[in-house]
């Protein structure tokens, strides 16, 4: 989400939405990058150096990759400010009930 491009403080936008307790998600996975978690970067998965020196595995790939903050500065950027709408559970009517609470929320800044 952009909104400080827009002149919309971000907290205060999750504040609206939960305020009209829409089922929206904010960020994504933790709004890191999978490769920031540290099974990937901390050799520790089965005790044996996995996932990255995994002897399981037979690619090179993994045993070269050296991943770090910043290695995907736009994931990076944008995974913490992700919003994130279900819409493969719940009925009809539960969906629509959510898209008029998130234009309540929206409502507030317009």
């Amino acid at each position: 989400m952009r909104a400080p491009k827009y002149g919309i403080d971000y907290e205060k936008f999750q504040e609206a939405v939960k305020e009209v307790d829409c089922t929206v998600g904010f960020g994504y996975v933790g709004g890191k990058p999978a490769y920031l978690w540290p099974v990937f970067y901390e050799p520790i998965a089965y005790g044996r150096g996995c996932p990255m020196m995994c002897p399981h595995h037979e690619g090179a790939a993994f045993r070269q990759a050296n991943y770090q903050p910043g290695s995907c500065p736009n994931a990076e950027e944008i995974l913490p400010k992700m919003m994130l709408v279900g819409v493969t559970c719940g009925d009809r009517a539960e969906h629509q009930r959510n898209a008029e609470l998130f234009g309540k929320a929206i409502d507030h800044f317009c």
